[in-house]
C-alpha cells in the first residue's frame, strides 16, 4: 500500500505537493493539540471544584487545588493578583481569553488547511484534464491515453477530499473541546469575581 500511495503521488503532479502540506499541517496540529488538550483540560468538573472552594473563602486551599495546565495557571494568577486589581471584571476577563487563546492557537491553521485541501484537489484535477486535453491531438492514434490522463488527474480530487474529511472530523472534535473549556473558564471566572466582591 506504501509504493501503491508513492505511485499514486507522483502521478498526481504538482498539486499533490501542496496537498501534502495540508495533510501534514492537519496531522501536526491534531496530534500537537490532542497533547495539550490532555494536559491542560480539566474537564467540567474542575469549575465545580473552584466555585466550592470559592464559596468556602479559602483563597490557601483553592490555591494549592489549581494544580498544573493552562487553567490551574489561569486559577493561581487571579487569585493571586485580583486584590491588588482596580477593575476586577475586565481584567479577569482579559486572563480568561489569554487562557482561552491557549486551546484555540492552530486551530484557525487547521480550518484553514481543511478549506484549502479540496480546493487544491479540485485545481489538480482541472490542470491535469487542460493537459490531457491539449495532448488530444498527439494521442490521436490512442484515444485511451486520453481517458487516463483524466483518472491520473482525478487522484488530486481524492487525495484533497480525504484531508478535508479527516481535517474536518478533527476541527469538530477540538472545537467542542474548546466550547467546554470555554464554559468552564467562565464558571471559574464568576465564582472568582463573586468571591472578590462578597469581601
Amino acid at each position: 500500500m506504501f509504493f501503491q500511495g508513492l505511485e499514486y503521488f507522483s502521478k498526481g503532479g504538482l498539486m499533490m505537493y501542496p496537498l501534502l502540506v495540508c495533510s501534514l499541517t492537519v496531522v501536526i496540529i491534531s496530534a500537537e493539540r490532542f497533547i495539550y488538550y490532555r494536559a491542560n483540560d480539566k474537564g467540567l468538573s474542575y469549575g465545580e471544584a473552584v466555585r466550592r472552594l470559592t464559596g468556602r473563602g479559602d483563597t490557601a486551599a483553592l490555591t494549592a487545588a489549581s494544580g498544573d495546565g493552562a487553567l490551574g495557571e489561569f486559577v493561581s494568577k487571579v487569585v493571586s493578583e485580583l486584590p491588588a486589581v482596580k477593575h476586577p471584571e475586565e481584567y479577569i476577563t482579559i486572563q480568561g481569553e489569554k487562557t482561552r487563546e491557549k486551546f484555540a492557537a492552530g486551530l484557525s491553521y487547521l480550518e484553514v488547511a481543511v478549506s484549502l485541501a479540496p480546493v487544491l484537489g479540485l485545481l489538480g484535477t482541472v490542470t491535469g484534464m487542460i493537459a490531457s486535453f491539449n495532448a488530444l491531438d498527439v494521442r490521436m492514434d490512442n484515444p485511451m491515453a486520453v481517458t487516463a490522463g483524466i483518472g491520473e488527474a482525478l487522484i488530486t480530487t481524492v487525495f484533497g477530499l480525504s484531508i478535508a474529511v479527516m481535517g474536518i472530523c478533527s476541527h469538530a472534535y477540538f472545537s467542542r473541546r474548546l466550547h467546554q473549556v470555554e464554559l468552564t473558564l467562565e464558571e471559574i471566572a464568576n465564582a472568582l469575581l463573586e468571591a472578590h466582591c462578597a469581601r
